[in-house]
């Protein structure tokens, strides 16, 4: 007990945390989500609504934490202290209710277990990057550049160029501990916003890490379910190639010189649409497909209106056939609306287009 004492006394002092659209409300609750990604300042948004003494917060990842602390001793130190509520971090523990005692643990994998809510922590979404960067009186297109050139995690917001670039790399390098799944992860990065199939991947991959194709799958789904990446699918064909977005769009400009800011845009529009939890397709010509909303979504950063007319041709009757109403175009400035076919089609610059609803 003299090492959960030791914690206690260190229990993180309050400071300013920028808040984020989600909070957690329950009592028992499980957070997941990527790597930096803001898991420990909701948590720590949290514990600080209580006095330093009534909390305790244990992250297995610090390395002075005894990995040997069971949840059992945890739990009698608790009781034995009059702590209102218990916050872990990076452990192997089975989440199990108290009564008397709210809980908090985080995961990098989704954990579902009896009387415990979920909470999945994404990445900033733009109106939260305004919140975070103080710039609510800046010019949107400005906020939009600056959105564009930092990615979406929080911890990058207000830090020197220098130093968004390491975090992001680390974030990247959390892997570490598996040689193989970070290059993997790499790999996912360089391709980010790209078609590819599991085929074409092992073949992309083989050369730099020996691998099978069981484990290539098996490793891009745990990277998948851990939250950094996502893998869109062509509506109605399964097993075909798969879009890839990272869910830190500034990842696919960390892992090279290469400039790719339309991938870069693309993968950003994908992240707002992601955010709702919707079924998300992709079609030949139509970038995101959410059937449920009959809702088509193109990402075009330099979209004209000519542009657009001359490409409708090719995809009217993908929109008929999902009884498509609007058809909105996401740009980087661009704005214009008309009418074709019965269908709406709507050009937007992103920071309108997100900020909309």
């Amino acid at each position: 007990m003299e090492i959960l004492e030791q914690i206690h006394l260190e229990n993180p002092k309050k400071f300013h945390l920028n808040e984020r659209k989600i909070r957690i409300d329950s009592p028992n609750v499980i957070i997941t989500g990527g790597q930096k990604c803001g898991k420990s300042s909701l948590i720590l948004n949290k514990l600080f609504e209580y006095k330093k003494e009534e909390y305790l917060y244990i992250d297995f990842a610090d390395i002075r934490t005894p990995k040997n602390i069971t949840f059992e001793q945890c739990i009698i130190f608790c009781k034995q202290k009059n702590i209102k509520i218990l916050a872990i971090e990076n452990s192997d523990f089975p989440p199990a209710t108290i009564d008397g005692l709210e809980l908090i643990f985080s995961s990098k994998k989704p954990i579902f277990a009896k009387n415990f809510d979920g909470i999945t922590v994404l990445p900033l979404d733009f109106e939260e990057f305004i919140s975070f960067s103080q710039k609510q009186l800046d010019e949107p297109s400005h906020i939009f550049s600056l959105f564009l050139k930092d990615g979406n995690l929080p911890q990058k917001v207000g830090r020197q160029e220098f130093n968004k670039l390491h975090i992001t790399q680390q974030a990247i390098n959390g892997f570490l501990q598996n040689t193989a799944k970070q290059i993997i992860f790499t790999y996912l990065c360089q391709n980010g916003g790209l078609k590819l199939t599991f085929l074409q991947m092992y073949n992309g991959l083989r050369n730099n890490v020996k691998i099978s194709k069981d484990s290539l799958y098996k490793f891009s789904f745990e990277i998948e379910e851990e939250g950094m990446v996502y893998f869109v699918e062509k509506f109605g064909q399964q097993n075909g190639a798969k879009k890839i977005y990272l869910y830190d769009f500034s990842m696919i400009s960390a892992v090279t010189y290469k400039k790719e800011p339309l991938r870069v845009f693309e993968n950003m529009v994908f992240l707002e649409l992601a955010k709702y939890n919707q079924e998300i397709y992709y079609n030949d010509g139509i970038d995101f497909l959410i059937p449920e909303d009959s809702r088509a979504i193109i990402a075009r950063a330099f979209a004209t209106k000519e542009y657009t007319l001359s490409k409708l041709p090719t995809i009217i009757k993908q929109l008929k056939h999902f009884e498509i109403k609007i058809l909105e175009i996401v740009t980087m400035g661009m704005e214009f609306i008309f009418e074709y076919d019965d269908i709406l089609v709507e050009a937007l610059p992103f920071w309108t287009w997100a900020l909309k609803d």
